[in-house]
């Protein structure tokens, strides 16, 4: 299936016959004023090739595990937060007291946990990093993304949930506000706040940095599978004006299914930080009015973020546009 990309597969392994080329042959040069041929030391530049083999490969992991890590983190808040802050509500309503902070630490790392077995993987996977897949077989499946439709549909699922969830705290204190003789609360507002906006601000880092690091450490392999793609890969080359988003491309290009994959790795772990932003912004009750103000950027943000098949396309184009030596027609549209 092509969500289901083979547990061996890593993205640096040339995928066709086709991609593989002979080395093209250098004739050797020298320094004209000390007469010392520069090839005559072939050791000194195989160390420096290895060593920038491994610092691309060490950032490559780097980069997978920052994002999925702090993807997975944002969800687990926003999980946590949401759903001990509707308990917490309605256990005021029916006149009961309730401690938020213990069961939302149990209910936080229980989130967390399920999501770094279930859900990180999968993000590991599809940047490069060899794990063993451990999503259940019926949520695979509905996470299985054969067109653009089905890459689209399950984004927008996510943003929805990622907009519902802060607005769930909102509409949690309004409850709470409503009560004739409500429970106190006491919030420590500036930590709370303080890691709101570290979420936010590690979202706008991932948004900003990760996909030029991306392009950057997987060049090498992008490269090996565009020469198959003389005019572009399916992705690419879609329009969105008037091609049908239900057309399986996944099917048919490997690459346009490790770009989608990418991208939605990226989108998901960005809507997360959000989404936790938002809600635990939600939770501070100041006469400044911060938390209110932080907590609707958090959710004009998500909602900033809703995907199309323009945008998806205009991704693409940022990732593998840089490696192709001639421009085709596709950029009309792009």
């Amino acid at each position: 299936m092509p969500d289901e990309v083979r547990p061996l597969d890593d993205v640096s392994v040339v995928e066709t016959d086709a991609e593989s080329t002979a080395p093209a042959y250098t004739e050797p040069t020298a320094d004209f004023e000390t007469g010392v041929d520069e090839t005559s030391s072939p050791t000194a530049d195989i160390r420096s090739d290895s060593d920038d083999v491994s610092s691309l490969r060490m950032l490559r992991r780097v980069l997978a595990l920052v994002v999925c890590f702090c993807g997975a983190t944002g969800w687990a808040l926003a999980f946590g937060v949401a759903t001990l802050t509707l308990a917490s509500r309605v256990s005021e309503y029916a006149g009961f007291a309730f401690d938020e902070w213990v069961p939302t630490l149990i209910a936080t790392a229980t989130f967390g946990v399920l999501i770094l077995l279930f859900v990180v993987p999968t993000g590991l996977r599809s940047l490069g990093i060899r794990v063993q897949k451990r999503m259940p077989e019926k949520l695979s499946r509905w996470s299985e993304m054969n067109s653009v439709a089905d890459h689209l549909k399950t984004m927008r699922v996510t943003l929805s949930v990622a907009i519902g969830l802060p607005v769930i705290v909102i509409l949690a204190g309004q409850l709470s506000g409503s009560l004739t003789e409500p429970i106190p609360r006491p919030i420590d507002w500036l930590p709370t706040l303080g890691i709101a906006v570290a979420c936010f601000g590690v979202a706008v880092l991932i948004r900003v940095v990760a996909s030029p690091l991306y392009r950057r450490t997987h060049a090498e392999a992008l490269k090996r599978s565009l020469r198959a793609h003389h005019r572009g890969v399916a992705l690419r080359s879609f329009i969105a004006q008037w091609d049908n988003p239900a057309r399986e491309i996944y099917r048919t290009c490997r690459l346009s299914n490790r770009l989608a994959l990418v991208h939605r790795t990226l989108t998901v772990s960005v809507l997360g930080l959000l989404s936790a932003a938002g809600c635990l912004a939600a939770l501070v009750n100041t006469n400044l009015y911060v938390g209110e103000v932080l907590c609707g950027l958090s959710i004009a943000a998500i909602a900033w973020q809703w995907p199309t098949s323009q945008r998806l396309v205009t991704w693409s184009g940022l990732i593998i546009d840089p490696f192709c030596g001639e421009r085709d027609e596709y950029e009309e549209f792009g």
